[in-house]
């Protein structure tokens, strides 16, 4: 009978406890914002050139950007010689790549002169803002990207996201007034939390919340409900669950 009213307290203590913090979270407002990088409902294009015909389409694309204001997804990555650069191509040939390094700088633009490193991309396209997707796993590349994103104030024009979070810690350490996405991390220890009816308390260290088309259906309702209560910037593809802030085209 002592054990039985033993584990009756604990149990009971335990859900106080666990209530008294998920009602502490919600009494913690959040003031409503607005995007420095987006307007309002603003659709953001991921662009798919075709390898063949790259430099033509990489020309209509930035005749297109200089005509009307335009948001895309810039998928970056490392050289081998330490030069970040934007691969647009349909195929995605890179997609797979994190830690590894592509080509040197000279054998990339050998094989495909169009294709264009991230430093000149933001001199092609001076009124272009949008998601910049760093695709790369190196201790170094804060080195090499934080200057060419200083220089003309590029950084204003861009939210940066990246699955790796130790890139994006750093960053944020480094420019704290830089706008990034939360990392895949920190979206799975947010949803974690909502899984235990923690949300309120889960640590949200970003204003953006990117979520790709492969994760968008596996995240818990209250995850995104959290992201509205904060007034947070949710970005996902048309079909997710929840009407993003910004769509990703």
């Amino acid at each position: 009978m002592q054990s039985l009213v033993l584990i009756l307290s604990i149990f009971v203590s335990s859900f106080l406890i666990h209530f008294g913090f998920r009602f502490y979270g919600y009494t913690i407002q959040y003031a409503e914002k607005r995007s420095v990088i987006f307007e309002k409902s603003a659709e953001i294009y991921s662009p798919k050139l075709d390898a063949e015909n790259y430099a033509n389409e990489l020309q209509k694309l930035i005749e297109m950007c200089s005509e009307q204001k335009c948001y895309l997804n810039l998928p970056t990555y490392f050289s081998s010689d330490e030069e970040l650069f934007v691969f647009l191509e349909k195929s995605n040939q890179y997609q797979h790549l994190g830690k590894e390094d592509i080509k040197s700088s000279n054998e990339l633009q050998t094989a495909n002169p169009a294709v264009l490193s991230l430093k000149d991309f933001l001199i092609e396209f001076p009124n272009a803002r949008g998601l910049l997707q760093v695709n790369a796993d190196r201790p170094n590349i804060n080195t090499k990207l934080i200057p060419i994103l200083a220089e003309n104030k590029h950084y204003s024009s861009y939210v940066i996201c990246s699955e790796f979070g130790n890139l994006l810690r750093n960053l944020r350490e480094q420019k704290p007034h830089w706008s990034t996405c939360a990392s895949m991390d920190e979206l799975t220890k947010a949803h974690m939390m909502s899984s235990i009816y923690l949300e309120s308390l889960a640590p949200m260290p970003s204003e953006y919340y990117f979520v790709p088309q492969k994760t968008v259906h596996k995240l818990s309702e209250k995850f995104y409900e959290e992201i509205k209560r904060r007034n947070l910037f949710f970005i996902a593809p048309a079909d997710s669950p929840v009407e993003p802030n910004f769509t990703l085209l």
